[in-house]
């Protein structure tokens, strides 16, 4: 997919940012980024309950980031262009 995504010089918008609000014991939810949602996704979605370490040892969101994050990571070192806010950017891998 990578392969074809660089060849037909597709860019991808990044959704770790995204991912990383949904993984337990991370940084706490910033209040901007609940603010910017529709009010039915920022309830009910977001809460907060899943990000808890009560809920960490059950989550699929880690695993979901880390796939994610390799694969932008591999997007990127293939020659990928990726999106962030309203410009494209050619990004380097680190």
């Amino acid at each position: 997919m990578i392969r074809d995504l660089v060849g037909h010089h597709v860019a991808i918008t990044s959704t770790l940012p995204v991912f990383e609000t949904l993984v337990p014991n991370r940084a706490p939810l910033d209040a901007r980024v609940l603010d910017a949602m529709l009010p039915t996704l920022a309830s009910n979605t977001w809460s907060g309950a899943p990000r808890s370490p009560i809920h960490a040892a059950t989550s699929f969101w880690p695993a979901l980031f880390k796939k994610e994050l390799e694969f932008e990571s591999e997007f990127v070192k293939r020659g990928g262009f990726a999106h962030r806010g309203t410009r494209s950017h050619r990004i380097t891998a680190a």
